[in-house]
């Protein structure tokens, strides 16, 4: 037998990546706090490039396409005013009680990862949408029960994986591992589906029916925790 040494010209490498911070929710605090300080960074700038310093509201609505005027209205009046006469009819201007940031203030508001969690909750919102899921799967609590209740598609967003995955790392939750929710679709990765802690776990390739018989004669319960390494009991 021989061996010969041969050029790759193109070679890929994937793999799953385990998450170390929960994704918020479409409709969870932090991302109603991330919107409402990103308003707040661009209307000030906007109103520093402002000679007159105010602005009209549809010159924010073009960065915040899924926001309606009602909306952007109600988070205005937090730090501005309307003027309904005067030489600023028809502007928004900063409230006498409140001054435009510093740059580095700013920054502060609205940090590089609050941006990113909140992107990912949006990729994980609108594929949803594109599936044609009117409502998206914003679960409340701890309890697996209304996760079970879902679609697949439902239980695989950001929101639900990430948390499902912390919770396992601190044997608060069971995890399915295989079968659905594998990103490989091949045995090749873990599925983060949160399965109910009363149940038995069945490796890949084995039978339920009979796990569950053979789970009669021994009288303790396995659980496990998800590592690095498969699951152990």
């Amino acid at each position: 037998m021989k061996y010969y040494l041969r050029e790759i010209r193109n070679l890929f490498v994937i793999g799953q990546t385990y998450p170390v911070t929960e994704v918020p929710g479409p409709h969870s605090r932090k991302i109603t706090s991330t919107i409402k300080h990103r308003l707040q960074i661009i209307a000030h700038n906007l109103l520093k490039k402002s000679r007159e310093k105010r602005l009209k509201i549809s010159r924010l609505m073009k960065y915040f396409p899924d926001q309606n005027e009602l909306q952007m209205r109600q988070r205005l009046k937090e730090f501005m005013e309307y003027h309904r006469r005067g030489p600023h009819q028809g502007f928004w201007r900063l409230k006498a009680s409140v001054t435009i940031p510093t740059d580095a203030e700013m920054l502060k508001l609205v940090g590089p990862e609050q941006v990113v969690l909140m992107e990912s909750m949006q990729v994980g919102q609108r594929h949803l949408q594109d599936l044609g899921y009117s409502q998206t799967a914003d679960v409340e609590g701890e309890e697996e029960e209304g996760e079970s209740k879902l679609s697949i598609e439902q239980q695989l967003a950001p929101w639900i994986t990430t948390k499902n995955f912390l919770y396992a790392t601190q044997a608060k939750a069971m995890l399915r591992l295989h079968g659905d929710g594998d990103p490989s679709g091949r045995g090749e990765a873990f599925s983060f589906i949160r399965i109910s802690m009363k149940d038995i776990f069945v490796k890949a390739g084995e039978d339920y029916e009979q796990k569950l018989g053979e789970r009669s004669y021994f009288p303790f319960t396995c659980y496990g925790t998800l590592e690095l390494i498969p699951w152990s009991c």
